[in-house]
């Protein structure tokens, strides 16, 4: 049986446990709750989520553009 994957909005595909775990995590970051440090480490250790974390906040400013018009 195989894993069920997800393409995220950077086009890596993701487990769901995995899309939960990133969703978590930038709500946490969206917070404040985690240092610039810790956060630049994170990006280093998982690119993965660097790539899906930069690709939503450009998702959200672009809609938030569009809403604008």
């Amino acid at each position: 049986m195989g894993i069920q994957g997800q393409i995220s909005n950077s086009g890596e595909v993701l487990s769901a446990d995995m899309l939960v775990h990133y969703e978590l995590l930038e709500d946490c970051i969206l917070s404040g709750q985690v240092p610039d440090v810790e956060l630049q480490e994170l990006f280093r250790e998982d690119p993965v989520f660097a790539r899906w974390l930069k690709t939503r906040v450009a998702d959200r400013a672009r809609e938030r553009a569009l809403a604008a018009q």
